[in-house]
């Protein structure tokens, strides 16, 4: 994700409310990609959509983004208890699409 991204902030509601469903079952991170961005960008967002969950930032040492093979934004990661990536998915995500995904990586 990155701050400036509205297909990312389109999708907020839908993690918004997945973690408030189940944040006390999965553990999500949100992973700014841009690695010019701020933290206090990153921090402003988190706050202005009122997150919950753990925001991190993306730093050329980690390159999360190319281990990841990810090309654009946003993009969604399930990654099951056995640590295996369980599903992906480029462009906003919609709830219950999510939901099923999760309900299958448990």
């Amino acid at each position: 994700m990155a701050t400036w991204c509205i297909p990312c902030k389109e999708e907020m509601p839908t993690f918004i409310s997945i973690y408030e469903k189940h944040g006390n079952e999965i553990v999500m991170i949100s992973i700014d990609r841009e690695m010019t961005e701020s933290e206090e960008n990153l921090k402003t967002f988190k706050q202005e959509y009122n997150a919950k969950w753990a925001f991190a930032m993306d730093n050329i040492e980690e390159n999360v983004a190319d281990k990841y093979d990810i090309f654009g934004i946003p993009t969604t990661f399930i990654i099951d208890t056995r640590g295996c990536i369980s599903y992906s998915y480029f462009g906003p995500i919609k709830e219950k699409e999510l939901i099923a995904e999760i309900e299958k990586a448990e």
